[in-house]
């Protein structure tokens, strides 16, 4: 399914996230991942609706305008891709181009409005083919994303409604699930989480999103058994 809506602006797009942008980014910044030269964070979700895109896109410009490095933000959630309306940009190219062989790799990572923060769109939108993004081509074109970047957030496919975006845990260095306060229901939220502690990838934590506070979520370390 695609996502036709038109590009907003950067502050707009985010909307009441742009608020409490500090608190996200300022608990991933200290992060370490295998390679010291950069971690890898995949944010993921039990289903759609979450607000996953949304609380990786702050994240991402949270790093860029704070910690003076590079952020590589990558979506590889090609069912429902949205991040180019929320940075306000152009829905292509991007990463199905890449794969489709409509363009080079490096026409579709596109500078954001923030400095350092280089983004990797889903792309035009299609229908997504089984074993695509473990491809050896999906593997030279996320080398190429995530070269010389510091931070590398990845906005994956719901694991529970695509129990095939398991694969992509293995490659990160950690696991954020959002969940939506009110709507994710607890038995849902254990099967993501079980499935993710299956794949061996650490959970950095989980993020309750729209949580009934003066904050529009809540984060936390989880554990769902």
């Amino acid at each position: 399914m695609g996502n036709d809506t038109e590009p907003l602006p950067l502050e707009e797009g985010l909307g009441d996230l742009n608020r409490p942008l500090d608190i996200l980014w300022s608990n991933f910044a200290s992060v370490t991942g295998r390679n010291e030269e950069r971690v890898r964070i995949l944010f993921t979700s039990p289903q759609h609706g979450a607000g996953t895109t949304t609380i990786a896109c702050a994240t991402a410009l949270g790093l860029a305008r704070n910690m003076n490095e590079k952020v590589a933000l990558v979506e590889t959630n090609l069912y429902t891709p949205a991040m180019s309306t929320y940075l306000g940009l152009p829905p292509a190219p991007g990463l199905t181009d890449c794969l489709d062989g409509k363009v080079e790799t490096a026409e579709a990572i596109r500078n954001s409005q923030v400095d350092g923060l280089y983004v990797l769109s889903g792309g035009s939108p299609r229908t997504p083919r089984p074993g695509e993004l473990i491809s050896k081509k999906a593997g030279a074109i996320f080398a190429a994303a995530v070269e010389d970047r510091r931070y590398v957030l990845i906005d994956a496919p719901p694991v529970v409604d695509h129990p095939e975006a398991n694969i992509q845990l293995e490659f990160a260095d950690y696991v954020v699930l959002v969940i939506q306060a009110r709507m994710t229901k607890s038995g849902v939220a254990r099967r993501a989480m079980r499935m993710i502690h299956r794949s061996g990838t650490p959970v950095l934590g989980v993020i309750v999103n729209r949580f009934q506070s003066d904050l529009p979520f809540g984060i936390g370390a989880g554990e769902w058994n």
